[in-house]
């Protein structure tokens, strides 16, 4: 599996206790150094340098890609997902964890390019994959 955008790598160790090999980026050195010095023991973690909009892997060679929390710091989600499609299998399957922007109590961090609707967000994965689906985890309000 990949992770694209993985910070100081938190979680990676829980995705590797089920993924057989669990491959990581980010585009800021000391999230990476600090992430490669954390799980230095762990053979089946790997986390590089990484361009999410030029993903240094070979196309086809994951079955999972993983965008935890990343989607609102990219300038063009799009062109990531797309890369995402990419180095995937052909029957690979991305997910994207993310706050809904219409969410009741959402609070926007002024860190951010952009938040996504549950609908907006389903229109930019069909762009780069045929089945899309979209799971809540908080109810939200009717948007007209």
């Amino acid at each position: 599996m990949l992770e694209i955008g993985c910070g100081v790598g938190l979680g990676l160790g829980y995705l590797a206790r089920f993924a057989k090999r669990v491959v990581a980026g980010d585009i800021k050195e000391k999230n990476v150094s600090l992430a490669r010095q954390y799980y230095k023991d762990r053979p089946n973690i790997s986390i590089d340098l990484m361009d999410a909009y030029h993903l240094p892997l070979l196309d086809g060679s994951f079955d999972l890609a993983l965008l935890y929390e990343t989607i609102y710091y990219l300038k063009d989600p799009e062109k990531c997902i797309a890369e995402a499609r990419i180095v995937q299998r052909e029957n690979g399957i991305l997910i994207v964890c993310t706050v809904n922007k219409d969410w009741e109590d959402f609070h926007p961090s002024p860190f951010t390019y952009r938040y996504f609707s549950a609908p907006e967000l389903y229109n930019l994965m069909r762009k780069s994959f045929r089945e899309v689906t979209i799971y809540g985890g908080c109810w939200t309000r009717e948007v007209e």
